[in-house]
């Protein structure tokens, strides 16, 4: 090989040699020159990529010839080494067929990977293999990231932190009766029994308030935004309510209700998709009414008395808890009970939650039982007589359950007491168990009377009787 040439094949594999001061001096190549070196060079390219496509196996950088000549015994010594013969009167092999047989072996005791194999139809280099690159560069899809949901929550201990006070800009003068993110922004709405509702916006600084509404004649029981973020719904111990229209900011009281003869009107739940809001009245009695227009639809009533009522994700139906410990199931559009069942064990409901995603609901009671059902096996009979048996009974509370929470997606179930200091507890929902680190007898909790969380569990807002909304941020959740 001449020196043009090896010159040319240098260039091709490791680039232009850097200059140094020593030849700096040196007088540059002339025109002749050049041009013998770039038809080198694009010769040994041409030649470079010819052997490419002839040969797609490439050929080991360096090979002791040394190995040919080796022999290994594989009859006697250990007995990984008589595993590799082909029959039993096999005694000596070349070192190259030991190292393809060791090679054979090692892929029948570790095959590749299903996930590290190509789709069928798909070539080395096709969106499935880029795919399969994407896939190995990033880890989330692995350990998990609680902001797209790759993973579930794992049990046992949950990162949590406490950050400012939602309400920190302007505390309720009474006890904090309700709280809820705003579904299209990093807003916490707080209402108590001061007549006022108020909004923040969360920062995690300074949490500013936005705005204040002061309803003169109603101290207020509960507080609800609407799907749209566009109202809020607020009720107390009287015979009218009031809707706060956010986008004109004024409040519009709502002076009765057309077919219902209530005297008070503090507990309701609003539908999921913002159309329905269902009030719950005296002697079993609940009043479904539009959000929009408040015109009465029409009245269920239970046999005993309602103490508690949620809504189904798709808003179709309405499940509700009695002073005497059963549960009813209502269909909006027909106004009819599709079933109703004794929940076990619960001697005065309290409280019933459904979950986001639909798959279960939880119904808590006097004790201070909690009970958890998966919905697609306790949601199907028709008569008090088919037996709904729950999926675990959490009994970490020792005073009655007053209000259930699930977040978002399922994976915490928040339940806690009023009548009983630092009564809170976390749920792992996957395997019904609570969380062990938090919150600690430490945690200044007080006597908790509202809880909610984010619109993506980021955050998690407790209300109490001091006034103040503790918020505690959630770490394993990356979205707010």
């Amino acid at each position: 090989m001449s020196s043009a040439e090896e010159i040319a094949l240098q260039t091709l594999l490791f680039g232009a040699p850097k200059q140094s001061a020593g030849t700096l001096s040196e007088p540059s190549e002339t025109p002749d020159q050049s041009e013998a070196t770039s038809s080198s060079v694009e010769a040994a390219s041409a030649n470079t990529a010819s052997g490419a496509t002839k040969s797609q196996k490439r050929k080991p950088a360096w090979q002791d010839e040394d190995d040919d000549k080796l022999e290994i015994n594989i009859s006697d010594g250990a007995a990984r080494l008589r595993k590799l013969r082909r029959d039993e009167g096999e005694q000596k092999v070349s070192g190259a067929e030991f190292e393809k047989r060791l090679r054979d072996q090692f892929k029948k005791l570790a095959p590749a990977a299903d996930w590290a194999k190509p789709l069928p139809g798909e070539g080395g280099g096709g969106s499935g293999a880029r795919a399969q690159v994407g896939f190995l560069r990033d880890a989330a899809s692995v350990v998990g990231t609680r902001g797209g949901r790759a993973g579930r929550l794992p049990r046992g201990i949950l990162k949590v932190r406490r950050v400012k006070d939602a309400n920190i800009a302007d505390p309720c003068k009474a006890v904090v009766q309700s709280v809820q993110w705003h579904p299209n922004a990093s807003v916490v709405m707080t209402a108590s029994m001061d007549k006022k509702v108020r909004l923040f916006q969360l920062d995690g600084k300074a949490n500013k308030k936005i705005q204040s509404f002061h309803l003169d004649d109603m101290p207020i029981r509960t507080a609800r935004i609407t799907f749209d973020g566009q109202q809020i719904i607020c009720s107390g111990r009287r015979r009218f309510f009031y809707s706060i229209d956010l986008l004109t900011a004024k409040p519009i009281r709502v002076p009765r209700i057309h077919g219902c003869q209530e005297k008070s009107l503090e507990n309701f739940v609003l539908s999921p998709d913002g159309k329905l809001i269902c009030f719950l009245g005296n002697d079993g009695y609940l009043f479904v009414v539009q959000a929009k227009t408040h015109r009465f639809i029409c009245s269920m009533k239970m046999n005993g008395s309602v103490r508690a009522a949620a809504f189904t994700p798709d808003s179709r139906e309405i499940l509700s808890i009695g002073g005497d410990g059963e549960v009813y199931r209502w269909d909006v559009r027909q106004r009819q009970c599709l079933q109703r069942f004794e929940d076990e064990g619960n001697l005065g409901g309290t409280a019933i939650a459904v979950a986001p995603t639909g798959t279960m609901f939880a119904v808590g009671s006097t004790s201070g039982v909690v009970n958890v059902y998966d919905a697609a096996t306790a949601l199907g009979g028709t008569s008090a007589e088919d037996a709904v048996v729950p999926k675990k009974a959490v009994m970490n509370l020792t005073t009655a359950a007053d209000f259930i929470e699930f977040n978002h997606d399922a994976s915490i179930l928040c339940i806690g007491s009023r009548k009983k200091k630092d009564a809170l507890k976390m749920v792992h929902v996957d395997s019904l168990t609570t969380f062990s680190n938090w919150p600690t007898a430490n945690t200044p909790l007080h006597y908790v009377n509202a809880v909610a969380f984010s619109p993506h569990s980021g955050y998690l807002g407790i209300g109490n009787d001091k006034g103040a909304v503790l918020t505690y941020r959630l770490s394993q959740f990356t979205e707010a």
